[in-house]
């Protein structure tokens, strides 16, 4: 699911009753107005409906046969009611649209001001539609700066946060609340541009968790120096996955499962244990991890950064610890409960 809705709300507001009642009177105008002609003037139904049409619209044209007295004056009334009905209605749709676009974006405006502890994405091509695609699916708040129309159309129907403009610009990563941000996620289309958007977004918030994507190893040196935490070089991944898949296949389907979480409900997280975790200074075999959620803890990573590769029983998880854990998505939920409290 995303994290939250920016899509038009489909809920029947006052201006879309009043835009439904307006195309319903104008219908019921033209109806009215084919019938009476065709019994007045006795036209076919074809005549009818053109005659009502060009009086309604008030276009001019010439009638189709002279008309009688009665017809005349049902044309009078049929001008006053039919202009005044399409007037109505061509200004209830107005009203409906506008209102549509300005509260949509006002209410986006809204939640990307009310963001924090979120993820600035910057770029929405096949690498950032995948990143969104998963942050979405963990629910992890984000907001993706892009400037191409056709990749603002797919965050529209996507429903993602975005804001349109150049991730280059200071005031556009400003705008994307990048000072109550944790991360910010650099795969635009070029490294130019992505050493640019870290340079920025590292003086903006110098403390700011920023991986970027790199075409070469000599980009990868320059945006370390601009100040990107990590560096993924998407040909190099690629490549030792395929040799891997050809090599030791299963490792590789056991890996895909457990990362994405997409069969049995099996997934790998990293829990971090806050200082007042009632786990906080026990045993990994007192606290039940194992026998009562059924979830393996993988490795710890320990506040200074040591891993701890498959820790033992009388292992003692400290504050700030990051557990590596396999389990399913309902036990894990629990564990990062236990992680929090």
């Amino acid at each position: 699911m995303p994290f939250f809705t920016l899509k038009p709300t489909r809920t029947f507001s006052r201006a879309q009753h009043q835009l439904k009642n307006s195309l319903l009177f104008l219908l019921i105008v033209l109806i009215i107005g084919t019938v009476g002609f065709r019994l007045i003037e006795d036209y076919s139904l074809l005549d009818a409906v053109y005659m009502t049409i060009i009086s309604v619209s008030t276009t001019g044209f010439k009638e189709v046969h002279p008309l009688s007295v009665e017809g005349k004056i049902f044309t009078v009334f049929l001008i006053i009611f039919g202009f005044g009905a399409l007037a109505y209605t061509a200004g209830r749709a107005a009203q409906y649209f506008f209102e549509q676009e300005y509260l949509w974006r006002r209410r986006m405006q809204k939640k990307i001001r009310d963001l924090k502890n979120h993820t600035v994405v910057c770029g929405f091509g096949r690498m950032g539609k995948e990143i969104c695609n998963v942050l979405s699916s963990h629910d992890t708040p984000f907001v993706v700066i892009e400037r191409d129309s056709d990749a603002i159309n797919d965050l529209i129907e996507k429903e993602y946060a975005y804001i349109e403009g150049d991730a280059i610009d200071d005031e556009v990563l400003i705008r994307a609340e990048i000072k109550k941000a944790t991360s910010l996620i650099a795969v635009l289309s070029s490294d130019a541009e992505n050493v640019f958007v870290v340079l920025s977004a590292r003086d903006l918030k110098p403390e700011l968790n920023i991986l970027a994507r790199a075409e070469s190893e000599a980009s990868e040196k320059k945006l370390v120096k601009a100040g990107a935490n990590k560096v993924i070089l998407p040909y190099i991944l690629g490549g030792r996955r395929i040799a891997l898949t050809l090599i030791k296949p299963d490792i590789i389907d056991f890996i895909e499962v457990v990362a994405s979480g997409s069969q049995f409900e099996l997934t790998l997280e990293q829990i971090e244990l806050s200082g007042r975790s009632e786990l906080v200074n026990l045993e990994l075999q007192k606290t039940f991890i194992r026998s009562d959620l059924d979830i393996i803890i993988v490795a710890i990573i320990r506040a200074e950064g040591k891993i701890e590769y498959n820790p033992k029983g009388n292992t003692t998880l400290k504050p700030h610890d990051k557990l590596m854990a396999i389990g399913k998505r309902k036990d894990l939920a629990i564990l990062e409960e236990l992680a929090k409290a």
